[in-house]
């Protein structure tokens, strides 16, 4: 059986991730909405949903939407990427988008954009920590 195109793109991901980074591929084919990959980066956990857009729109199924967006409210740093078919751009959007993600095209939704998978490394890492600086309490 061939692998689907998130199976592809989790394939690539991993291949580029550096060593120090531990990753886990969910399958999850009860639903729940529950993202396809669990990340820790520098001990910092987050969640990434993997998406293959068809023609400029992340389809995302209403429970994907509702853990995206519940995850982000609740604090937790969590991530839809996207990489269209055929391109080298990576897309990165937060879960807090999931719903505006939902109902109009990627292009119209502000995210970060990478040129590759080993930029996304750096960028993601960035992110993450200051998600998770923004979270503790002065002098802390």
């Amino acid at each position: 059986m061939a692998a689907g195109p998130e199976a592809l793109l989790w394939q690539a991901m991993r291949r580029s991730m550096p060593k120090t980074y531990l990753a886990h591929r969910i399958e999850n084919r009860a639903g729940g909405g529950i993202p396809d990959v669990k990340l820790l980066i520098d001990g910092y956990h987050l969640e990434i949903e993997l998406k293959v857009p068809v023609r400029n729109f992340v389809k995302l199924s209403s429970h994907q939407i509702a853990y995206l967006y519940s995850y982000s409210r609740a604090k937790g740093c969590c991530f839809v990427l996207a990489k269209p078919p055929g391109s080298r751009i990576i897309h990165l959007f937060s879960g807090s988008l999931a719903v505006e993600l939902a109902e109009r095209p990627m292009s119209e939704v502000q995210g970060s954009t990478f040129e590759s998978f080993d930029a996304l490394w750096g960028g993601l890492r960035s992110l993450v920590l200051d998600h998770y600086a923004a979270l503790r309490p002065c002098g802390g």
